[in-house]
């Protein structure tokens, strides 16, 4: 599986080089990205652009690193501003998944346990 993405650019060219690990690039100064992760700066990037300034513990900051939650954070769908431990944000994510899917099928796809399930205090 494709895990590391280096990008480089040339004068009139840019190159991006997938590889599995970074073996002998580094010495070589390019930055290098991870495919499967979402770095630091940019969740506070875009945490800062919603107007959000707090610092994350870092269990959220590795939650929101999965580059799925963070596309979930950054589309609106959930209201971060709120979200301060990991059980307020899986009750709103599958608050959110709940309601989603009742309006598209007019009714639930669970019952009451499983949203809870992953909110216990």
């Amino acid at each position: 599986m494709l895990k590391n993405c280096v990008y480089i650019v040339v004068p009139t060219h840019a190159v991006v080089v997938g590889s599995r690990t970074v073996d002998g690039l580094e010495a070589f100064g390019f930055p290098v990205y991870v495919l499967d992760e979402i770095d630091r700066d940019t969740i506070y990037t875009e945490l800062a652009k919603r107007g959000m300034t707090i610092e994350l513990n870092k269990v959220m900051q590795g939650i929101l690193s999965k580059p799925f939650y963070f596309q979930y954070m950054i589309s609106g769908k959930i209201d971060i501003k709120n979200i301060l431990q990991p059980k307020h944000f899986y009750r709103e994510f599958f608050w959110n998944l709940q309601k989603d899917f009742a309006d598209r099928f007019g009714k639930s796809f669970v019952g009451s346990g499983l949203p809870g399930a992953g909110c216990r205090h």
